[in-house]
């Protein structure tokens, strides 16, 4: 599928270009797609509408700095994405289970946030296409680490990444545990310190609380 730009992709997002959607979907090219799975067996497909790839960047503010139909308004970034949508259901027929896999969120500044993503489910909701929708946040393009956030299998994916790599996702890994650990003893004290002072100060007038420090 054609970047709808001149310049590399590696530099900047979606800028004004293809408009055709012949051009911009080939129709030859999803319908052979949508074949290939459905011939393997496959009862649902999954589109990724997130992590700052091809209609992610449409999607996003911060990538997308097209001036005509495809850029600025919600609804105009919107309607690429909304083309994939109806060209894989004509594709896949009513048979397949169709989701998204959606950013809530880029995770940089100037990026998509969580209400224009609502606004965007909305608008892929009205096409009558989508069977579910998967959530998700941050991107491959820049600030690759919020998609990490929370219980990411660190070690897991260490594992498999050259040296380098490796030793980045290790030392990160180890930076949060750190931080995780501290933030909880620090949480901790604090909490034995409010005790330790309620403690000794005695109950408040009137009261019949007792407590116990240990």
């Amino acid at each position: 599928m054609p970047l709808p730009s001149r310049v590399r992709i590696v530099d900047v997002g979606p800028r004004d270009g293809l408009q055709n959607e012949k051009q911009m979907i080939p129709a030859d090219t999803k319908v052979e797609l949508v074949d290939r799975l459905t011939d393997a067996g496959f009862d649902a497909i999954e589109l990724h509408f997130g992590h700052h790839y091809l209609p992610s960047s449409f999607m996003s503010p911060k990538w997308n700095r097209r001036t005509d139909d495809y850029g600025g308004s919600i609804e105009n970034r919107a309607r690429f994405p909304r083309r994939i949508l109806r060209a894989v259901r004509e594709a896949a027929g009513p048979q397949v289970a169709i989701t998204a896999k959606q950013n809530m969120v880029d995770g940089i500044r100037g990026g998509l946030e969580l209400e224009e993503s609502i606004a965007f489910a909305k608008l892929y909701e009205s096409e009558g296409v989508l069977d579910a929708l998967e959530l998700t946040g941050g991107g491959s393009r820049a600030n690759q680490m919020f998609m990490f956030r929370g219980d990411a299998p660190r070690a897991e994916m260490a594992a498999v990444l050259p040296p380098l790599p490796r030793l980045g996702f290790r030392l990160r890994g180890a930076a949060r545990r750190l931080h995780d650990s501290a933030s909880c003893r620090a949480v901790r004290s604090r909490g034995r310190a409010a005790l330790r002072r309620r403690t000794e100060s005695g109950p408040a007038p009137g009261s019949r609380s007792r407590t116990a420090w240990r």
